[in-house]
Order: C-alpha cells, then sequence, then structure tokens
C-alpha cells in the first residue's frame, strides 16, 4: 500500500478510510506502542496503514445526556481526572494509572480496546453498565461493554468501525469501591483489581455490584451472584444471618475467578486478594466489622 500513515480531518473521512483501508486506529498509542513494538519501533502490518484519530474533536469531547454521561474514545485520561462531570470513582481509578505523562496521552479508548483483563478503567464501565459506542459508514452501534470485550486481548469491533465513545449511566451509589493491586501506587500493571458500587434504601440493600479485574480471560461480573446475595438478604437482620450469606457468596465467587500464573503475579495470590477485597467492601456494606 502507497501510504503507510493517514491522518484523517474529521470522523467522517475517518469512517470512509477505515472502511477503504482498515487502518490500524491509533490515538495516544501507550497500548498500541507496547503491543507492536519490536526494538523500540512500532511493528505495523505491512498492508494496513496506521491511522491516527487522536486529534479528532468529535472524538474527545465529553457530554451530558439525560441520565447518562457520554466520553469521547479519545478523551485523554488527563482529560478526564480534571473535567468536572466526570464521577469522583472513575477520576480515582484513572489516578491509579500509569503516570502523569502516560496519562496526558493515553485515552479512554485505548484502554478499554486494548481489551486487557488487567485494564483498569474496565471494571468501571462494567459495573456501570457502561455501552461502547461504535460507528462505521452505514451504521452506529451501542455495545454493552463484556459483550464489546470477547476474549483477553480482543474486541468485536467489524474492521470498518471506529469506537466513537462510551455511554455510562448517571447512577447514585451509597458504597463505592476501588482498590487496585499492583507493585507501586501508579505506574504499575494490575495484578488484581475490583470496583464495588452498593445502594441501600431504608438500610435494605437493593442494588449490588461488583467487578474483578485481573482474575479471568476477562473483568469478571457475575449477575448471579450480586442477585443471590440480594435474595438472600430479604428479610434478614441478625448478624450470625449475614456473615453466613456472606460467606456463601464469597464462595460463590472463588469458584468463578479464573487467575493466572504470569511475570507479575500468581494465580492463588490474585484470587486469594480478590475474595479478600470483596470481604473488605461487603462486610462495610453489610454493616459487618471487617476482620482479614
Amino acid at each position: 500500500m502507497k501510504d503507510t500513515a493517514l491522518r484523517p480531518r474529521d470522523l467522517e473521512e475517518a469512517l470512509i478510510l477505515r472502511r477503504e483501508t482498515g487502518g490500524i486506529l491509533y490515538a495516544g498509542g501507550t497500548d498500541l506502542m507496547v503491543r507492536s513494538a519490536r526494538w523500540g519501533t512500532v511493528n505495523a502490518d505491512a498492508d494496513r496503514p496506521v491511522m491516527f484519530i487522536g486529534h479528532l474533536e468529535e472524538l474527545r469531547q465529553v457530554a451530558t445526556e439525560p441520565g447518562f454521561l457520554v466520553i469521547g474514545t479519545c478523551a485523554t485520561l488527563s482529560s478526564l481526572r480534571g473535567h468536572p462531570d466526570v464521577p469522583v470513582l472513575l477520576k480515582r481509578i484513572i489516578g491509579s494509572m500509569a503516570s502523569p505523562a502516560v496519562r496526558n496521552m493515553a485515552t479512554m479508548g485505548g484502554n478499554v480496546c486494548n481489551a486487557s483483563p488487567a485494564g483498569d478503567t474496565i471494571p468501571y464501565l462494567l459495573a456501570m453498565n457502561g455501552t461502547v459506542l461504535c460507528a462505521s459508514t452505514d451504521d452506529q452501534k451501542e455495545i454493552p461493554v463484556n459483550e464489546f470485550i470477547s476474549g483477553p486481548g480482543t474486541t468485536i469491533l467489524a474492521p470498518d468501525e471506529i469506537v466513537t465513545g462510551f455511554r455510562i449511566p448517571r447512577y447514585q451509589f451509597d458504597y463505592e469501591f476501588h482498590k487496585k493491586v499492583a507493585a507501586r501506587r501508579a505506574n504499575a500493571l494490575t495484578k488484581a483489581s475490583i470496583v464495588g458500587l452498593a445502594q441501600k434504601i431504608d438500610d435494605r440493600l437493593v442494588d449490588l455490584r461488583l467487578a474483578f479485574g485481573a482474575v479471568g480471560p476477562k473483568v469478571v461480573r457475575s449477575l448471579d451472584c450480586e442477585q443471590a446475595l440480594l435474595d438472600s438478604l430479604s428479610g434478614t437482620n441478625g448478624r450470625y444471618e449475614r456473615e453466613e450469606i456472606l460467606a456463601a457468596v464469597l464462595r460463590r465467587y472463588a469458584r468463578i475467578l479464573s487467575p493466572i500464573d504470569d511475570q507479575r503475579s500468581t494465580a492463588d495470590y490474585r484470587g486469594t486478594v480478590a475474595i479478600r477485597l470483596a470481604r473488605h467492601f461487603l462486610k462495610e456494606v453489610l454493616g459487618l466489622s471487617y476482620q482479614p
């Protein structure tokens, strides 16, 4: 192919070029460079040009809709951390990622489309029932995050599509929890992570969400486990009963986690830490004192 790099003027031209060339999408490049680098250079496929989209204003915006926040795929992590409409919990998660220099380049879209089970923003999007907005010259789609990511490093994004952004419901929760376990507080890849959300009405738990990162081929969230806890707590007020219910639900979570051994950690460590973090969060939600 004659052209090895493309820089569209706007989203419309980008969609046309994506359809015609299947170009490799490049926004901040902080994930793409790591995945494609060979001896310090980008090893792009010879028959596919790199298409720069990080400069496109249509993809860099943060907008509010009734009941939703829409984040453009090329919004940088630094810009999101400083934006007044971005939820505090997401800002805290972003603050645990990479370094300030990397956050100035890295984008929300890159973190999600990299599709790593250790991707830091993915548990938040999954817990919030966020969706991925995709566009082509012929169509627009809105896909739940758990369906968009098909496996480690893979998505269902079509060769002629571009992720344009993410739509996140603006839910309010009484309890919001995030913990990332890594070698350092920031600028380190995740060994295990968790996002926990809970809502009570008249001291009754009515909504619970847990999403675990880096403990399976994809970020893990179990609607069955969440509903089992909500159902089991119905009409139960005694401390002993709540302790028993909590233990049973944690055993269910332990069975569905499938961490691996790699250079950053061991499967046993990841699984143990994930369940302990879940216990810590749930004990707070259920009004039970936490004991390691």
